[in-house]
């Protein structure tokens, strides 16, 4: 399967970074509209098409703005790209798209909850990649939960964990993490 995509500068030089062995997490910010829910979307798809049997974990604060933007944005990559029902299923019950040759992408919320303030419920998922949309509304212990299920069919493909988040500019927790110390 081929897919041509019209990516910016930008967008082509962070996707090769996505794809390299060196970077473990990939930070990619920018205004509304600017590309980063799509450029996610792209790398998932790319990974999944690429290397059969893989789980992606694509998550966001609540579930629900999940499904109005990020997982509207991949549907639609696929229209694009002519990937049809015939090359995957999306059952959202279980919130988890399957692709014809094994590999998966797994969506969930990832908002705080004081009844799993240890994030529990993501506890037994293992994934080969994952993508925090808007990671600046979601918690450093999620973040670090999420970098923790990194593991699944690593070694198999010899591919470097990664994890690739989005935000829009903001005074969170982000900018001393990852803006200040390269300042």
């Amino acid at each position: 399967m081929e897919i041509n995509l019209n990516l910016t500068k930008k967008q082509s030089e962070t996707f090769k970074i996505l794809l390299d062995k060196t970077h473990r997490e990939v930070l990619y910010g920018g205004a509304k509209g600017s590309g980063k829910s799509y450029l996610g979307s792209v790398w998932v798809l790319y990974m999944c098409l690429t290397y059969p049997g893989i789980r992606a974990l694509i998550g966001r604060t609540v579930l629900t703005q999940l499904r109005v933007t990020t997982i509207k944005t991949l549907l639609d990559l696929f229209k694009t790209c002519g990937i049809t029902t015939e090359h995957y299923s999306y059952n959202q019950q279980s919130n988890e798209i399957k692709f014809f040759n094994g590999s998966e992408i797994v969506f969930r919320d990832l908002q705080y909850n004081p009844g799993d303030s240890q994030y529990d419920s993501l506890g037994g998922l293992e994934a080969t990649i994952c993508f925090i949309d808007e990671v600046a509304q979601v918690s450093r212990q999620a973040y670090d939960v999420v970098r923790s299920l990194l593991r699944y069919k690593i070694n198999e493909y010899k591919l470097t964990p990664k994890l690739f988040m989005s935000c829009n500019p903001s005074q969170s927790w982000l900018k001393q993490e990852f803006y200040l110390p390269h300042v």
